[in-house]
């Protein structure tokens, strides 16, 4: 599902999916689109939900494209993504394979296999092909040496 959007509305995480994990206090990093009008078979205007799905390169966490861009990634603040159109394109992929949702990271046998238990709660991918240019890689060498 991909395509530019003018629309307002999103999808977000609600208290079902919450309640869902048993756990009324978490919260999920989901996918967002945006709601768009487009025309059906016989010609009347529906609602298309549109998404440009990303996964970091780096955790493998699916949102949004407009999601990097407004938020970063919240595994990864060291990429620095948000508010750099250029840098989430650097640093997520739309080329990757499967997806898992995480609830409970710690608890979650597909967390442990998937290695995810370290991460927020959301949709990861499988797999995802492709690396972090030298570029990004330098600057995150460069940072944490100043970190120091």
């Amino acid at each position: 599902m991909e395509g530019g959007g003018s629309g307002s509305s999103v999808y977000e995480v609600d208290d079902t999916a919450a309640s869902l994990a048993g756990d009324p206090t978490t919260v999920a990093t989901v996918p967002r689109g945006q709601v768009r009008k487009v025309k059906n078979r016989s010609g009347q205007e529906e609602d298309k939900v549109v998404l440009k799905l990303r996964a970091c390169i780096s955790c493998r966490l699916i949102m949004s494209e407009q999601q990097f861009y407004d938020e970063g990634c919240p595994n990864c603040g060291f990429l620095q993504m948000d508010g750099d159109r250029h840098r989430v394109w650097d640093c997520t992929t739309v080329n990757f394979a499967g997806f898992v949702a995480i609830m409970k990271p710690m608890a979650s046998w597909v967390a442990r296999h998937n290695k995810l238990t370290e991460v927020v709660p959301g949709c990861y991918a499988v797999s995802v092909v492709g690396e972090l240019p030298e570029s990004v890689k330098d600057d995150v060498h460069r940072a944490s040496h100043y970190a120091d």
